[in-house]
């Protein structure tokens, strides 16, 4: 429960804002780096990629970035995609997680 309540607060804090990253120390995937992908309007991927995103960082040590579908207003908003920011942290990722629906993105 404190984790759900934890993660619900990092949403709510970072909701409008830029991609949310929680940087690695030590642990097996030190210098390794994870983007996820969050932007379904069933199953809530915008709650739980960032919950995974924090344990694979803080116990994996792994840096992760979770991206989300952004409405027009600057929103997260899952299942209205508009766009999706800090795609360009793609570039740098040892691996992707997608969890998208129903997509109708801009190229």
């Amino acid at each position: 429960m404190k984790h759900i309540l934890l993660t619900l607060l990092t949403l709510a804090s970072f909701a409008g804002a830029a991609p949310l990253v929680f940087e690695g120390t030590d642990g097996p995937g030190k210098g390794k780096h994870i983007v996820f992908i969050a932007g379904d309007h069933e199953y809530r991927s915008e709650e739980s990629l960032p919950a995974l995103a924090r344990i694979l960082a803080k116990h994996q040590g792994f840096k992760c970035t979770v991206l989300f579908d952004i409405d027009k207003d600057g929103n997260i908003s899952a299942g209205k995609p508009q766009s999706i920011p800090g795609m360009e942290a793609l570039d740098s990722a040892d691996l992707a997680v997608v969890f998208l629906r129903f997509q109708g993105l801009p190229a």
